[in-house]
């Protein structure tokens, strides 16, 4: 139902529609004494359901609201107008936003692409996480700010703080082979014994694996692509599956993965961390914890800061923190410039914050313990 589309076609045009986008937030700020931003984001090709959503929300509590957005990225910015001197006209707006939010994590979003997780927003995080993915957002933050003293209060919801609701995060399956791995690390945890998990073995030292190697779990059956999502350029993949495999199964069909041609599986890769460039492709991630629990990381979505970033945190622990399952990348329609190799990296020397990272996420020192020794 567009009425027109205009790109620019030189710098001046550029400017003015930029003028547009500028200062659309000034023009509604004179037809109202606040404006009540929202920051909801979903995958590209959700943004026009998000969009209805929103117009439906905003109409269902009688407020006004103009629609300004990062198309490209998927985050969406309603700019409700209200007076908040009106107790009841303000209790309408965060309804309404409530209700915008909750359409972007039903859409398969997120509660917030730039803004972040302040305190209106950490009660809704429960529609994202549930308690023991909230629990290791908590043990991460002790371990990093023992005395509380960086924002306290905001990002993780109180003790017993939820929404009614309760988790929307649309669910996804394990695989057979991952569900396998998971019930084996859960039943060694429940003897409370050590475990090694290793992918191909090609960048595990020599005197590791002839000591951890008998009795070592791998993830090499978790080798399927889950989804492709072509029309958002996002593919999320079993991370026991070769850099060769993968780069085979998507070039033909024109999308190409911005890491390099590897040896070993995709989790090694992530894990050991050789090239700095790796991180830029990472979206999300489930990962599966020393005591046999997992949990999801991120989502689908290009602009993402709901919660703690630990898909990028696991970067380089070679999987002393925990085991990668599946992770969620970002694609290109364009061959990018990255290394056709890498050299493999060494195993790292844990530090100090290293180990209050290393307790956070595994407080028995069950996983991977060979790691900085």
């Amino acid at each position: 139902g567009v009425t027109e589309f205009r790109a620019a076609k030189d710098s001046a045009e550029r400017d003015r529609l930029w003028e547009g986008r500028r200062a659309a937030y000034a023009a509604l700020a004179r037809l109202a004494p606040n404006v009540m931003v929202e920051d909801g984001v979903v995958p590209r090709s959700r943004l026009a359901q998000a969009a209805l959503r929103a117009r439906e929300a905003a109409a269902a509590n009688g407020v006004r609201m103009g629609l300004l957005f990062h198309a490209g990225d998927g985050n969406l910015h309603p700019n409700m107008i209200f007076d908040e001197r009106d107790a009841e006209q303000t209790g309408r707006v965060k309804r309404a936003g409530r209700e915008i939010l909750r359409a972007c994590v039903e859409l398969g979003g997120s509660l917030s692409g730039e803004h972040g997780i302040g305190l209106e927003k950490r009660k809704a995080m429960t529609w994202l996480f549930p308690e023991e993915t909230l629990g290791l957002f908590g043990r991460i933050k002790r371990a990093m700010d023992p005395e509380n003293l960086a924002n306290p209060d905001k990002v993780i919801p109180l003790p017993g703080e939820r929404m009614e609701e309760g988790l929307l995060r649309p669910s996804r399956p394990f695989s057979d082979s991952a569900r396998s791995l998971i019930d084996a690390v859960r039943e060694r945890a429940a003897q409370s014994r050590p475990c090694a998990v290793f992918g191909s073995r090609s960048k595990v030292p020599a005197d590791v694996l002839a000591a951890e190697g008998p009795e070592a779990l791998t993830t090499r059956p978790l080798s399927s692509i889950l989804r492709l999502d072509r029309d958002d350029l996002v593919v999320i993949v079993e991370c026991g599956i070769r850099m060769s495999d993968l780069k085979a199964k998507l070039e033909p069909e024109g999308f190409y993965v911005p890491l390099p041609l590897a040896v070993g599986t995709l989790g090694g890769l992530l894990a050991t961390r050789p090239w700095p460039g790796i991180r830029d492709c990472i979206l999300g991630m489930r990962i599966l914890l020393a005591d046999g629990s997992t949990a999801e990381l991120g989502g689908s979505v290009v602009k993402n800061v709901a919660g703690y970033d630990v898909p990028r945190l696991l970067l380089g622990s070679w999987g002393s923190l925990a085991v990668m399952l599946d992770v969620t990348l970002r694609l290109s329609r364009v061959r990018p410039d990255v290394p056709n190799s890498v050299s493999n990296a060494a195993p790292p020397t844990l530090g100090a914050w290293q180990r209050r990272l290393k307790e956070a996420f595994d407080p028995k020192g069950l996983l991977n313990g060979w790691v900085g020794r």
